[in-house]
């Protein structure tokens, strides 16, 4: 006999310093041969989701467009060596050319997990809101993350393995850096034949909102909106983290 529920017992989170919690009950259970519902709840945390089985050769046979993995060519250099970065991209059907809308992804915690760095950031759900209206949704990944080539270095202490460095000298040049990232990103991007030659919107979460702030202000012929969860570039463990933040801020406020 073949159960029609499943229950997670047991959940592991790798970064207690960010409430990544294992105390969590995950079900599943089938409503028909073809559907089933999932719950999570974690503490007084509750969500639900309904999900629906597809037919991989309908989905393709409808015309649906799957993000997928590119790797560009920019004009980043590391020790000489061109760099080519990975973006992730979900479009309309079609030829286009579409509005641009650039996400940009956060940091990996405290950085002091080295395993985190290889994980490639997208979000189906957030793209498809877009794709819906039109709109090519790339989310490129910075140097060293998930397939990018070139070197994680986002303002780092000296010694790597205490992750992300508090101190202002240190810190905001790893800003500049990720900026630098993102710029190389767009500008192939904007050239592409299916991309409309109009301004482009741009969204992250975390760094990658403090990040698409400053980028708009830095480049506002270029950005017509930007979509911010959660901005900062720093969390409140670090003390200067006001500072920080601040100043990252003040150059969104430029481009007003």
């Amino acid at each position: 006999m073949i159960a029609d529920s499943a229950t997670v017992v047991y959940g592991w989170g790798d970064s207690p310093g960010l409430s990544i919690e294992s105390s969590f009950t995950a079900t599943y259970k089938l409503t028909s041969a073809t559907s089933a519902t999932a719950s999570y709840r974690r503490g007084d945390i509750r969500a639900q989701a309904d999900m629906v089985k597809a037919d991989l050769a309908a989905l393709i046979a409808s015309g649906k467009k799957f993000a997928e993995s590119i790797m560009i060519g920019t004009k980043l250099r590391e020790n000489g060596t061109p760099v080519r970065l990975e973006v992730v991209i979900d479009k309309p059907p079609g030829d286009g050319p579409f509005p641009l809308l650039v996400v940009n992804h956060s940091s990996t915690g405290r950085g002091n997990n080295p395993a985190l760095f290889t994980q490639t950031f997208s979000n189906p759900a957030f793209a498809e809101m877009f794709v819906k209206r039109g709109y090519m949704v790339a989310f490129p990944q910075r140097r060293g993350r998930g397939k990018s080539e070139g070197l994680n270095d986002e303002g780092f202490n000296v010694d790597r393995n205490q992750g992300y460095a508090c101190d202002s000298k240190q810190s905001l040049p790893g800003a500049d850096r990720a900026l630098t990232d993102i710029a190389a990103a767009v500008e192939v991007l904007r050239q592409r034949p299916d991309v409309a030659r109009q301004r482009n919107l741009m969204a992250g979460i975390s760094r990658g909102g403090i990040l698409s702030i400053a980028y708009a202000g830095m480049h506002p012929s270029e950005v017509t909106g930007v979509i911010n969860f959660a901005g900062g570039w720093m969390r409140e463990w670090c003390p200067s983290a006001g500072e920080i933040n601040g100043a990252l801020f003040k150059r969104g406020a430029t481009g007003t």
